[in-house]
Parts: structure tokens; C-alpha cells; sequence
């Protein structure tokens, strides 16, 4: 009797057993089923998209090569002009002891004022300048001009720009200073040389200087308005021209 039990359960068992594993079966079949119509109901998948080919890059022009540089044409440009060469030394080896004594003393006159050539040779000679014999003067001005060491019409131009400095004139009142005997001595081509390249330079206003003159007058002197009108255009005093002193008038208020 106990071993039909144990058959009849046995039995039972493996119904069981096979029962549950059926049940998994059918559960496995309709997953993949499952996934099968959802894999046709959305469709085939889009492929990606190939990447486009890049197009080649534009060919950059070709640069044309520097030309060769030719280092010794290079130094020569590179290097600074040369100075230009100083004038040689004058040979004063034939003057005298005495000569070139008053020689050196005329060059140092000139490097601080403006002289005349015979200005030069009286202030060299004069008991009230350097006293050199006349001689000695006169053969140190030769050799400044033999040796072009001076330029009289330059020395002009400057005795005129010194008078300026310190004093009024009129046109032709500077021009009878600088040539003048008892003024600068200069010549008169040489005085109007100076006047002249004073203007051409534009360093001299003659309406200006009429009114300094004005007022020159005016600080040790009364005039009237015609007096002092007369004063400066007068050919004994300033030498303005009448246009030129009225303007210098009114300047100064009369």
C-alpha cells in the first residue's frame, strides 16, 4: 500500500514539474514575440548619415622668395655718412711772432662780435684795444681774408642783429650805423647787405621798431604828437618813413 502512495506522489510530482516549466516556455515565447512587433511596428532604423567629404582647401598663393641680400651692399647702406672733412689749418708759418699774435686776437674779436675789416684793424691797433703795431693788424686781417676765414657781408648781418638787440632804428637810420665812420665802418654794399638779409629772414618789423623808437624818446623826452611824429621821420633824427612813424605814435597812445 505504501509503495502506491509513493508512485501516486511521485506521479503528482512530475506533473507539477512539468507543468511549471511548460508555463515558462510559453512566457519566454511570447516575450520574444513581443519584441519581434516592435521591432516591425517602428521600422527599419536610420542609418547615420555619412560624413560629408571635406572639400580640398584652397591653395594659398605662393609667395615669390625674398631676393638675396647682398651684405656688402647692406653694410654700405647701414653705415653713417661720413662728417665732412674739416677745412685744413691755415699755414701761418710765415708770419711773424707779432702776426700771428694779432692773428689770434682778431679770431677771438670775431667769435663774440661782429666786426667791419677796418673795425677789426682799429680795435686790434687802437691804444683802446689790443695795441698790435698797424702792420701787425692789417697783415692778421689779410690772412683771415686770403684763407677765407671771415665774410664781411655775414659780419653785417650780424653788427645789424646786435644794434637791433639794443636799440631802435629805422631802416635807413641802421643801415648809416653799420657804415658809418664813427658807427661799424662797414661798406655800404656791405652795410645793405646785412639790412637786406635781416628782412629777407623776416627778423625785423619797421612798424615794431618805430615803436620802440616812440617809446625810446618818450623816457627821457615830452613831445607832442607832431613833435615826436617829426622826430622819427626826420632825416636828422630816426629816418622812418611817415607811415611808420605815425604808426609808432599811436603806439604809445598820443
Amino acid at each position: 500500500m505504501e509503495s502506491k502512495k509513493n508512485n501516486t506522489n511521485y506521479t503528482k510530482g512530475m506533473f507539477i514539474t512539468l507543468g511549471i516549466l511548460t508555463l515558462i516556455l510559453i512566457g519566454m515565447v511570447r516575450s520574444c514575440t513581443s519584441d519581434s512587433k516592435k521591432e516591425k511596428e517602428s521600422g527599419p532604423v536610420a542609418e547615420a548619415p555619412e560624413p560629408a567629404a571635406e572639400e580640398p582647401a584652397a591653395a594659398e598663393p605662393e609667395q615669390e622668395e625674398a631676393p638675396a641680400i647682398n651684405f656688402e651692399d647692406y653694410q654700405k647702406e647701414s653705415e653713417p655718412d661720413p662728417k665732412p672733412a674739416e677745412a685744413p689749418e691755415a699755414d701761418d708759418s710765415a708770419l711773424s711772432m707779432s702776426e700771428r699774435n694779432a692773428l689770434r686776437e682778431a679770431e677771438s674779436y670775431l667769435n663774440y662780435q661782429a666786426f667791419s675789416r677796418q673795425g677789426l684793424i682799429d680795435q686790434l691797433s687802437s691804444e683802446y684795444g689790443s695795441q698790435f703795431p698797424l702792420a701787425d693788424a692789417e697783415k692778421a686781417v689779410s690772412f683771415l681774408e686770403e684763407n677765407n676765414m671771415v665774410d664781411w657781408n655775414e659780419q653785417a648781418y650780424k653788427g645789424a642783429v646786435e644794434y637791433l638787440n639794443y636799440q631802435a632804428f629805422s631802416r635807413q637810420g641802421l643801415i648809416d650805423q653799420l657804415s658809418s665812420d664813427s658807427g661799424s665802418q662797414f661798406t655800404r654794399e656791405e652795410a645793405e647787405y646785412g639790412v637786406k638779409t635781416l628782412e629777407d629772414k623776416g627778423e625785423v618789423d619797421w612798424n615794431e621798431q618805430a615803436a620802440k623808437a616812440a617809446k625810446e624818446y618818450l623816457d627821457y623826452q615830452s613831445f607832442s604828437r607832431d613833435g615826436l611824429i617829426d622826430q622819427l621821420s626826420s632825416e636828422h633824427g630816426s629816418q622812418f618813413t611817415r607811415e611808420q612813424a605815425e604808426y609808432g605814435v599811436d603806439s604809445v597812445g598820443l
